[in-house]
């Protein structure tokens, strides 16, 4: 569509919707390792309450169940990849207790 100019109207528009879709794909390429550790193995022992998951870096990561809660082997793995993702346990634990507290 024109304006009374001949100028395309939709162009202007367009054009960086167009741009910022194409540097979002980009960088979700570039950034995929980030967004989607991947895990080499997961060793869950229901008996002593842990998930250990072994990543394809080398990189181990542990949790423990604590005696208080029911055992889940599904929350133990999303635990996991939470404390691989956020980087240690530190700031693992400072960010949960941020939210948690903000929640109650």
């Amino acid at each position: 569509m024109k304006n009374c100019f001949g100028e395309d109207i939709f162009t202007p528009i367009l054009n960086p919707i167009q741009n910022l879709r194409e540097e979002y794909a980009e960088n979700k390429r570039k950034n995929d390792h980030i967004l989607t550790p991947k895990i080499e193995s997961i060793y869950a022992n229901e008996k002593k309450r842990t998930v250990v998951i072994k990543w394809k870096t080398g990189e181990i990561t542990k949790v423990k169940c604590h005696e208080s809660d029911t055992w889940d082997l599904e929350k133990g793995v999303m635990a996991c990849i939470t404390k691989y993702v956020l980087g240690n346990n530190v700031k693992y634990h400072n960010i949960l207790e941020k939210y948690i507290k903000s929640v109650k």
